[in-house]
């Protein structure tokens, strides 16, 4: 979980903080989640650590007030949301992973989780959240949505 709350010297804590600076300061190579199970998924950790691609834009000019980020992974939105003054909570729910480059764990285990918009448009209705907007990446690899509280 990353929060825009958890402060080091009067700075949200960084993205690139444990449990993940691991695997941004490994050398490039295989940089996978794993759980005990034998769930793998691997990490494009070039695009965690470079700078907000226009996907990553178009979600950030679209917030407005408190914000949940669910499915936070690494917490980089958080980060930048809290740093144009947003309450900002990153929740990752589902897996105990660890990340692995190559064979080897580089991380403690951590929560990690993904959801699909579907799926996060069931849970939200059921938890009183109203989709208000849908939309995919440029690329047409990354699909979002707007939720808000229902009045």
């Amino acid at each position: 979980m990353s929060t825009s709350e958890r402060q080091v010297d009067g700075c949200p804590e960084p993205w690139n903080s444990a449990p993940y600076a691991g695997a941004i300061h490994s050398p490039v190579g295989d940089v996978t989640l794993r759980d005990a199970e034998g769930w793998s998924f691997p990490l494009d950790v070039g695009r965690w650590s470079g700078r907000a691609d226009p996907a990553d834009e178009a979600v950030l000019e679209r917030c407005t007030g408190p914000i949940l980020d669910v499915g936070c992974g690494a917490g980089r939105l958080v980060e930048a949301l809290a740093r144009r003054g947003h309450a900002v909570l990153g929740v990752d729910e589902r897996r105990r992973v660890r990340i692995h480059v190559g064979r080897q764990a580089v991380s403690p285990v951590f929560s990690w989780a993904t959801v699909g918009t579907r799926a996060l448009e069931r849970h939200g209705r059921l938890s009183g959240w109203a989709p208000i907007e849908r939309w995919t990446s440029l690329s047409g690899e990354r699909h979002f949505v707007a939720l808000r509280a229902c009045a």
